[in-house]
């Protein structure tokens, strides 16, 4: 996660409570860890396998950390007051929830012959695309976003600590002849909204939030993908690690903005990890900067 040579100084986060949803894996596990190397206590939430969070827990574990993982499908409300109902008994605040749990492997069931997976490969347009992936993206991901908003917000209501929500997301195109899916470019706007709409209501409160774009990141899947040669994008490890950031350059944002949330006037509602990583002065764990958003 840290080397010598890639100029990061891990900002100290003793104390800070924070929630990270789809945290076993991809984007979500490279901020879990990274928060959790910065010290803070990290309530790690995820349906995955026991045993993706379980090696998380020990990742954390090892490099100083508190991890603690709880397997909840958010897909349903009873467990998303739960997991909230046990954070309070256990630390009676959260200071900060990165909703990133994001729907897109809800698959109902295996691809037809000749159907892409908009995940995966260059996008079709929408009259091509199978209804899954907007259920995967709507009735899952950005459903939960608003579940753990409801459940969670009232934990971090209160104190003199600025407290911070973020949502990972794409970013929403201005343009429509830049869209790349119309699903996750409606996502992305639906989103962004929903971060304007909360930061408006929750300022009286000392609570921000945005919207967070790690960058193009290797998740697992794509590098899967990549070796099996089924990822258009990148037909090699080369290649791929060439175009993309690791998981925890994403952590290292997320961090820096968790340390100091009054970061988030200089730029409003939406953040990117490449921006942050020019204005604040930290690389990637290979001393990269990404050369676009």
């Amino acid at each position: 996660m840290t080397s010598a040579s890639d100029g990061w100084a891990a900002p100290n986060l003793q104390g800070l409570v924070a929630v990270v949803t789809g945290a076993s894996r991809g984007v979500g596990r490279g901020i879990a860890e990274v928060l959790g190397a910065c010290s803070a206590t990290v309530y790690a939430v995820a349906r995955d396998t026991e045993r993706g969070l379980a090696s998380l827990a020990d990742s954390i574990d090892a490099a100083g950390g508190e991890c603690v993982p709880i397997r909840c499908d958010l897909r349903h409300d009873e467990l998303v007051e739960a997991l909230f109902r046990r954070i309070a008994a256990d630390r009676g605040r959260v200071d900060l929830l990165v909703n990133n749990a994001i729907g897109w492997s809800d698959r109902p069931r295996e691809p037809k012959v000749g159907e892409t997976d908009p995940s995966l490969v260059e996008s079709p347009p929408l009259w091509r695309q199978p209804l899954w992936w907007w259920d995967g993206n709507f009735a899952s991901g950005f459903r939960i976003h608003v579940a753990c908003c409801r459940f969670g917000i009232p934990l971090m209501l209160g104190g003199e600590r600025t407290r911070l929500i973020m949502f990972t997301s794409e970013l929403p195109k201005a343009d429509p002849q830049r869209v790349w899916d119309t699903v996750l470019d409606v996502r992305a706007h639906a989103t962004a909204r929903l971060a304007a709409v909360l930061s408006n209501q929750l300022r009286p409160h000392n609570v921000a939030a945005a919207v967070f774009y790690p960058g193009w990141t290797r998740t697992e899947s794509m590098i899967a993908a990549t070796l099996a040669g089924k990822y258009p994008l990148a037909r090699s490890l080369e290649v791929l690690n060439a175009k993309t950031v690791s998981p925890h350059f994403a952590g290292r944002a997320v961090a820096r903005l968790a340390a100091d949330p009054q970061l988030l006037e200089r730029w409003g509602g939406i953040v990117t990890a490449r921006r942050l990583a020019l204005d604040l002065g930290f690389t990637d764990v290979d001393g990269r900067i990404p050369d676009h958003d």
